[in-house]
C-alpha cells in the first residue's frame, strides 16, 4: 500500500451538501415529541457541533438539566427516524464542485476519502445515500463516536489505517469543512485543515482560525485537487 496516499476527511453539512434544514427540524420535532419540550434556537448555531452535543446543549438551554444516555438514546432513535422520513421529501443539494471533486478523488490512487462529522453514524448514511454520494466515503468517524468533534480526526485516522492497511502521517491528513470546529479539530490532532466558507461562516470568520487553506467554496476542482494532493 502507498504510504504517502493523502487522507481526506470531509464534513458533511455546509461542506458537501445542503439538506434544506431537514436535520434541524428533525431534532426539533424529536425533542417535541419525546421530552415535550419547544425548542427555541434563537442566538444558537448547530455548525460545527456533534448531534449528541446539540441535544444535551438544546434541552439545557430550555432547562431541563442534565440529559442521560437513556434519554439521548431514546431521542437519538426518534431523530433518526424523522430524518429518514423527511429526507424522502427533500432532497440534499450538493455544495458548488463537490459532486465533480468526489468523482476526481475516485479517480486518484493516492486519494483516500473518508468522513469527520458530528451526525450520527446513521445519519449521515442518511442524507449521503439520499444524494447517491455514500459510495465515495470509505471509513468516518461520527458524533455518535464521542461528542467532542475534537476526538474524531484520531478515530478516523485509526480506522483509515485498519481499512487501507497504512497509517497516514498526519502532514498527509486534511479535515475538510465549514465551520471553525472543522479547523479546530485538524488542530486537535495535528492535521492539516481545509475550511470552505459555503455553510454558515464566511472568509472573514474562518480566516481568523488560520486554517492551512481557505476557498469559497470547492467549485475549482483542479485547484483543490492540488490542495489536497500536495
Amino acid at each position: 500500500m502507498d504510504e504517502s496516499a493523502r487522507l481526506l476527511l470531509f464534513d458533511i453539512d455546509g461542506t458537501l451538501l445542503h439538506s434544506h434544514g431537514v436535520g434541524t427540524r428533525s431534532m426539533l420535532d424529536a425533542i417535541a415529541e419525546v421530552c415535550g419540550t419547544e425548542i427555541d434556537l434563537n442566538g444558537y448555531s448547530m455548525g460545527g457541533r456533534t448531534d449528541p452535543q446539540i441535544f444535551r446543549e438544546l434541552l439545557e438551554r430550555s432547562g431541563g438539566g442534565d440529559v442521560g444516555q437513556e434519554d439521548l438514546d431514546r431521542l437519538a432513535a426518534r431523530y433518526l427516524e424523522l430524518l429518514e422520513e423527511k429526507l424522502r421529501e427533500r432532497v440534499p443539494v450538493p455544495k458548488p464542485g463537490v459532486l465533480e471533486l468526489l468523482e476526481r478523488l475516485a479517480g486518484e490512487g493516492a486519494a483516500h476519502v473518508g468522513l469527520v462529522t458530528g451526525n450520527f453514524e446513521k445519519g449521515a448514511a442518511l442524507k449521503l445515500a439520499r444524494m447517491g454520494i455514500d459510495h465515495y466515503f470509505a471509513v468516518g468517524a461520527y458524533g455518535s463516536d464521542h461528542a467532542d468533534r475534537d476526538r474524531l480526526p484520531a478515530i478516523a485516522m485509526e480506522r483509515a489505517a485498519e481499512h487501507f492497511g497504512v497509517r497516514h502521517a498526519p502532514e498527509r491528513v486534511t479535515v475538510i469543512g465549514d465551520t471553525p470546529s472543522d479547523v479546530r479539530c485538524a488542530r486537535a490532532a495535528g492535521v492539516r485543515a481545509l475550511a470552505v466558507a459555503t455553510g454558515g461562516y464566511d472568509s472573514a470568520a474562518l480566516t481568523e482560525h488560520r486554517p492551512d487553506h481557505l476557498l469559497e467554496d470547492l467549485g475549482d476542482v483542479e485547484r483543490v485537487v492540488g490542495i489536497l494532493m500536495r
